[in-house]
């Protein structure tokens, strides 16, 4: 359920916004394009939002400043202390994960995440789609920004690139976490009752906006 990457993100909370600027060479192409991506979310979600995966509130920031209620869950303490640190006073921070989270005190019409719902195995994608879809209405949307891959060829062939520039950790994290194809993500959503368009932003970042139907 992503939570044996928490002790990650405990370690990764002090230097997580320098990471997303660009400074580390070896994920600068992952976080190419950054605010347009969070930009990108925000831009697509409707209010009330549930947002998962909160980090630093990057993500938040940009969801309050188009004047969204946001309800915001994540499983690293140190990464909720460090959002607590930006975000306005009295945004609640609930400690929770994909599929185990404080259920939102009025009706969400938007989810949301970015750089995150690759913790799931692909079982455990369709586990929290399918919890999703009882949650919101028709017209309800799910907006996620993440690593996806348009097959198994590019996914191994992004691995080959990350080892030969000797991008050991970069290449560590795509063997270790549960990055997964288009065609995987397109099955989930339509099984569940969601149409979704995918839209790059990067060779590694997708957004993808599902909508129920």
């Amino acid at each position: 359920m992503g939570r044996e990457f928490v002790e990650l993100f405990n370690n990764w909370a002090n230097y997580y916004d320098a990471t997303v600027s660009g400074t580390d060479k070896e994920y600068a192409e992952v976080f190419r394009g950054y605010e347009d991506i969070l930009e990108d979310v925000a831009s697509k979600a409707k209010g009330p939002v549930l947002e998962f995966g909160v980090g630093t509130g990057n993500l938040t920031s940009a969801l309050l400043n188009k004047g969204f209620t946001v309800y915001g869950v994540e499983p690293s303490e140190t990464m909720r202390e460090k959002a607590a640190e930006k975000l306005p006073a009295g945004i609640k921070l609930q400690d929770g994960d994909f599929l185990n989270f404080p259920a939102p005190p009025e009706k969400i019409q938007s989810i949301v995440s970015t750089y995150a719902f690759h913790h799931l195995t692909d079982a455990e994608k369709e586990e929290a789609v399918q919890h999703y879809g009882n949650l919101l209405d028709k017209g309800g949307k799910i907006v996620f920004a993440d690593t996806v891959f348009e097959n198994k060829d590019a996914y191994n062939a992004t691995i080959d690139q990350a080892e030969k520039h000797e991008f050991l950790n970069l290449a560590k994290d795509l063997k270790s976490e549960y990055y997964t194809t288009m065609e995987v993500l397109q099955e989930i959503f339509n099984k569940n009752g969601f149409t979704v368009e995918f839209q790059r932003f990067n060779h590694f970042v997708w957004v993808m906006e599902a909508i129920k139907q």
